[in-house]
């Protein structure tokens, strides 16, 4: 059988569609009585010479070729061969669809790639608050809620036996001052015993004002200019204190006015150095952490994967005005509804509350008790039969007596509450985040390709191009289309 052979010098991938340019160079030849298809060798006369080439088409098989060896016997040259299926079916290939696992001129970066190992080579980066801003600072504005006894006409105002009062720093001293000032003297005496009763310093020891007080706690929040019924007076168990003008005080009343909601403050949220050229899959777990840090909630680990896509932490706190609690919800810029975190710290600092005073009427009742009890033990030895004994109760009587002026004569200090910490306020490493990222290896996108994971028309890709249970189908010999699905399920070039 007499055939023409177009044969080429030219150079590809084993697994490429890539078909060489022009005609070649064309040799007269037939073929040889035992051959095949597949695998067919060709009789050159001697006259011809294929050394140099490697590669061949013919057209009458309309396929291309290989040349995988040439021998010379008898004066003719023997060029035998095997079938390129994927350059002699690069139409058919091309024009089906396919699951694509991995290609090289297109990628999904959100797809996790575990071809590529991470390094030990970590990147640690430190981020404050947009502006260096965190609301909390002591500077940025703070007040005082203080939960008094006392009464009110406004059931609203009232929450159980206490009327939770909103102070500044200016009112607050003004009303303790009253408070410790004003019992017995000065321009307003709320004490409302008259000094020829009791002297000021009884009334002193007989009335404590502090215990009206029963919660007292720095907020780090400003009283709001607007929202909140303004108190004119404080009213502390039966007494009054009229608000001075120029003081600001204001009341905490039930439902919903005992919550307020602010934004605290933003931060950027870094991305992995290597996202950009690799993917942003390198911005979620296991190459990515991140950690925030806000005082009173200590150390909160985000979930990078909700993170993933978000350029900035929103961070939100509602304050209990009752309790001195504060819930932290973080979300993201981009998705509002997605919550990183939400939870609730104490971020109110009790405000320890003393008064000094004496126990006037303890004393007077001990004093009495003892020094009558003295008398009679002292009128009684003479009659016992063990005076010694009686002596030494009546000295225990005087024992106790003493013991009470002395209680008398130093004071006791009686307190409320426990004094918290500060640090949160006034500490400048209060609000930050930490991002951690763990670099990748170097990549092969030419010859391993990136995740697609997609159907995808082959004829639309370039390059390398690996599929999944792809079935091509093509007008050739089962041979053929089991190779072509063996190149194309383990990795093949689209040229």
């Amino acid at each position: 059988m007499s055939i023409t052979v177009n044969l080429y010098s030219f150079t590809k991938r084993e697994n490429s569609t890539k078909r060489p340019t022009g005609s070649g160079t064309s040799f007269g030849c037939t073929m040889i009585d035992d051959t095949s298809l597949m695998n067919p060798t060709f009789k050159l006369s001697i006259a011809s010479n294929p050394i140099g080439y490697n590669y061949a088409y013919v057209a009458d098989f309309d396929r291309y070729y290989f040349i995988t060896e040439i021998r010379t016997y008898q004066n003719f040259w023997y060029v035998s061969c095997t079938c390129d299926v994927l350059a002699s079916f690069k139409t058919e290939i091309g024009s089906q669809s396919h699951y694509i696992l991995r290609s090289a001129s297109a990628s999904n970066g959100a797809i996790s790639d575990t071809l590529y190992p991470a390094t030990t080579q970590v990147l640690e980066q430190l981020y404050y608050p947009d502006n260096d801003y965190d609301p909390m600072a002591y500077s940025n504005g703070h007040s005082y809620i203080v939960g008094i006894v006392g009464n009110t006409d406004v059931i609203t105002d009232q929450i159980g036996t206490l009327i939770y009062y909103w102070f500044n720093d200016a009112s607050l001293h003004q009303f303790i001052k009253y408070l410790t000032d004003n019992i017995a003297s000065g321009d307003d005496p709320w004490g409302q015993i008259a000094q020829s009763e009791y002297s000021e310093g009884v009334q002193k020891a007989l009335i404590d004002p502090i215990q009206y007080i029963k919660s007292a706690f720095c907020l780090p929040v400003a009283i709001p200019e607007t929202g909140y019924g303004v108190a004119s007076s404080v009213k502390f168990g039966y007494y009054s204190w009229d608000v001075p003008s120029g003081y600001t005080v204001k009341k905490v009343g039930a439902g919903s006015a005992k919550i307020i909601t602010k934004e605290t403050a933003s931060i950027t949220i870094p991305t992995h150095p290597q996202a950009a050229t690799r993917g942003s899959y390198l911005n979620c777990a296991p190459y990515s952490y991140y950690y925030l840090h806000y005082g009173p909630w200590g150390d909160i680990e985000l979930d990078p994967l909700l993170i993933n896509g978000n350029s900035k932490l929103k961070i939100y706190i509602t304050y209990d005005l009752i309790k001195g609690i504060g819930r932290l919800m973080v979300t993201g810029n981009e998705y509002p509804h997605r919550v990183f975190f939400n939870g609730s710290a104490n971020v109110g600092v009790d405000i320890n509350l003393s008064q000094i005073y004496k126990d006037a009427l303890g004393y007077e009742a001990a004093t009495t008790s003892g020094i009558f009890g003295s008398v009679a033990a002292g009128a009684t030895v003479g009659m016992s039969t063990n005076p010694v004994a009686d002596l030494a109760k009546g000295l225990s009587f005087a024992s106790s007596s003493v013991q009470d002026m002395t209680r008398l004569n130093y004071p006791v200090v009686k307190g409320i509450g426990d004094s918290g910490s500060f640090l949160a306020m006034f500490d400048s490493y209060n609000l930050y985040m930490i991002s951690k990222f763990n670099y990748i290896v170097d990549e092969n996108n030419t010859e391993l390709g990136r995740p697609l994971c997609a159907v995808r028309q082959i004829s639309n890709l370039s390059g390398y191009i690996l599929c999944q249970g792809a079935d091509c189908q093509i007008p050739g010999t089962q041979e053929e289309a089991i190779k072509i699905n063996q190149y194309m399920n383990t990795g093949f070039f689209y040229e």
